[in-house]
């Protein structure tokens, strides 16, 4: 197990390798990687916010001063494949915005980032076909049942008919969902959509697998599950 430190908003990890050739297809075979990676976020500020005084936009010779919010501040790190990786911080620390960056989702104001070899922002499309993500809150689509989310992503990569039926059927057992998968999930529990959202994230075999605070809001059951 190490750990390091970042100096900025006390941005840490823990980490810890294991054989990733034990898990099957679930196992993640490529590394990660940035260098030097910044992100400022600007936005305006409040109304009222200078002293009561609101400068119209339009108004002739006026700018509205925008506030520079970092999220990043030089930020380099290298995950071996193989590596379970966790990011830990405060809420503001840059957590989010890291694994946005690394998902393609956020571009960030200057650094780099590589997926395996391939760097995220010049080579998006290949680097989403390695990564599978699990958002903070989960995204499903209510009208369709738990098998059919599963199988319609696998569809979504090229995945053939029998290999995605498979791979439905053996993420649905491994997240104790086999019972419940022919089922709608709107009236899955934050718990189960927790839970497949993981395997929906899952079914196209990624080689780097985020997940963003993936335990958030569960009972104690479904966190040892996961």
């Amino acid at each position: 197990m190490e750990g390091a430190f970042d100096q900025r908003h006390h941005l840490r990890y823990t980490s810890e390798t294991f054989n990733s050739y034990d898990w099957g297809f679930f196992g993640m075979a490529v590394g990660v990687r940035t260098q030097d990676l910044r992100k400022v976020y600007s936005s305006s500020p409040p109304m009222g916010a200078a002293g009561g005084f609101i400068a119209r936009a339009d108004a002739k010779g006026s700018k509205q001063a925008k506030t520079q919010i970092p999220a990043l501040d030089g930020l380099s790190l290298e995950i071996a494949p193989g590596e379970i990786f966790g990011l830990l911080g405060p809420n503001g620390a840059g957590k989010s915005t890291t694994v946005g960056v690394l998902t393609t989702r956020v571009r960030p104001t200057s650094g780099q980032a590589w997926i395996g070899e391939h760097d995220v922002w010049k080579e998006q499309a290949h680097v989403k076909r390695l990564i599978g993500v699990v958002p903070q809150r989960p995204n499903l689509d209510f009208s369709l049942t738990a098998r059919e989310i599963l199988v319609f992503h696998g569809a979504y990569f090229g995945i053939g008919s029998k290999v995605r039926n498979d791979r439905a059927d053996a993420l649905l057992e491994k997240f104790k969902l086999t019972e419940r998968g022919n089922q709608m999930v709107r009236g899955f529990s934050g718990g189960m959509m927790q839970r497949l959202s993981i395997a929906r994230a899952m079914m196209h075999d990624p080689q780097v697998l985020f997940l963003d605070e993936p335990s958030a809001g569960l009972d104690p059951q479904t966190r040892l599950l996961l």
